[in-house]
């Protein structure tokens, strides 16, 4: 399954840290607070006394007023947005430029400016409604170091191998930021150089780590992925008794606290164990929360259908490969799936289909997409990429079709490159790409008033 903006000033409805993100392609700051102007921001002149620090302050008349370290100065309530450490810039009324600050131009949100963080949502029509004081996409579930031939040889053969970081959720959530909204992971990893590296990893895609806790007595999870003769990949596992597979009811507890506009997570996760599982079930009862989920069903693994099944109710968007919808749905025919998941509870469909494209739901039922990939080197990761852009796409009152267009395009890179992140958008072709998903015409289902960040 597969997955280009520059305007002169936000659109009507949206903030400019909004604008300015995709404008910059920023990564993730910390806390940047949108002003409800958005306006082009610029070193201030009248600034005096003005220092850096490490939390941005808000300025009220130009005078002792503190930037950021590497935050923004503001003339016109510009977004004071985190810098690249994610500290807290501020936005200021008058705003007065820091020693270690720099002027913004056309409300760019920084060097690392973040989509939608914890600030003021648009209310203009089409806006983002009211975004959390956090992040818009937690993921609850486990990421691994992947080792994989790093000249295509197969792995008893091979001299090297190339390490790389991988999961599903944290798949997802690189895809999500990188396409504009906060994103954080919600995990655990072992308190040795793999759980850092996979921390640093998180980090350097721009996901954040704050809900990733460190368990000193197990270790992170590795898998290995093998290439065949005819260039299939087979993936072997090796996470038994990992820092991941004892999460439960307390991760849950984590992600749901953060009180982000969607918790994504898959059949993956549920299966991983008893605590796991249990971990997933607590989010299905949590009151008002929106789950994205993902099936991602695997043969070897426990089965945990009975479980997502009982997620449906609770399911925002369904995430679903055509070749798990019969054993989730009883059919594999489009239109019976649409039917049956809503029938379920479930608000919205998008049935991935590998080489076959996708179909979105449109006001007329269920609508065929065709693939975007031209390149096939390793289709691991491809879903995920789908998945996190179109979720991203979503939650930014992109309709469906422009949603799913997304989505091919960012599967279509990861697919084409080695590992499973790899091939996602550098950040300024993203935004160009989320910016044209806004031109797709939609023939129905715009968010709604009681979808998750549009109230």
């Amino acid at each position: 399954m597969t997955r280009e903006p520059n305007a002169a000033g936000p659109r009507p409805g949206e903030t400019g840290a909004v604008r300015g993100a995709l404008a910059t392609g920023g990564s993730p700051g910390r806390a940047g607070t949108a002003s409800s102007t958005g306006g082009a921001g610029t070193a201030s002149s009248t600034s005096t006394a003005g220092t850096a620090s490490s939390t941005g302050t808000a300025s009220t008349a130009g005078t002792a007023g503190t930037a950021s370290s590497t935050g923004t100065a503001s003339t016109a309530g510009t977004a004071g947005t985190a810098g690249t450490a994610g500290t807290a810039g501020t936005a200021s009324t008058a705003g007065t430029a820091g020693t270690a600050s720099t002027a913004s131009t056309a409300g760019t949100a920084g060097t690392a400016g973040t989509a939608g963080t914890a600030g003021t949502g648009a209310n203009g029509p089409g806006g983002l409604g009211a975004l959390p004081r956090g992040p818009v996409v937690v993921g609850l579930g486990e990421a691994m170091v992947l080792f994989q031939p790093a000249s295509g040889e197969s792995l008893s053969s091979c001299a090297t191998t190339t390490v790389h970081v991988a999961g599903a959720e944290l798949n997802l959530l690189a895809a999500a930021r990188r396409a504009g909204v906060r994103a954080a992971f919600c995990s655990r990893v072992g308190a040795d150089p793999f759980g850092e590296r996979v921390l640093a990893a998180a980090a350097a895609l721009g996901v954040e780590t704050g809900l990733v806790a460190v368990d000193a007595g197990r270790p992170t999870g590795v898998f290995v992925k093998d290439v065949r003769d005819d260039g299939a990949r087979r993936v072997y596992y090796y996470r038994a008794g990992s820092a991941a597979s004892a999460m439960d009811e307390n991760d849950a507890e984590r992600a749901l606290n953060a009180q982000p506009a969607i918790i994504a997570v898959s059949g993956l996760t549920a299966a991983l164990g008893d605590g796991p599982r249990r971990a997933v079930a607590r989010l299905g009862r949590a009151p008002g929360v929106r789950l994205a989920l993902d099936p991602n069903l695997r043969p070897g693994l426990p089965p945990v259908t009975d479980l997502l099944r009982e997620l449906l109710p609770v399911t925002a968007f369904l995430l679903l490969g055509i070749d798990e919808a019969g054993p989730l749905l009883g059919t594999e025919e489009p239109h019976e799936v649409f039917r049956r998941a809503a029938a379920a509870g479930v608000r919205e469909v998008v049935l991935k289909a590998g080489a076959a494209g996708c179909w979105y739901a449109s006001a007329d039922g269920p609508v065929h997409m065709p693939t975007a990939a031209v390149r096939v080197v390793d289709p691991v990761g491809g879903g995920d990429a789908f998945a996190g852009a179109y979720l991203a796409a979503r939650l930014c009152n992109i309709g469906p079709r422009g949603a799913a267009w997304l989505g091919t395009r960012f599967a279509a890179g990861v697919i084409a490159a080695p590992g499973d992140t790899d091939g996602l958008p550098e950040a300024a072709d993203a935004a160009v790409l989320v910016e044209a998903a806004r031109l797709q015409t939609d023939s129905g289902l715009p968010m709604k008033g009681t979808d998750p960040i549009s109230t």
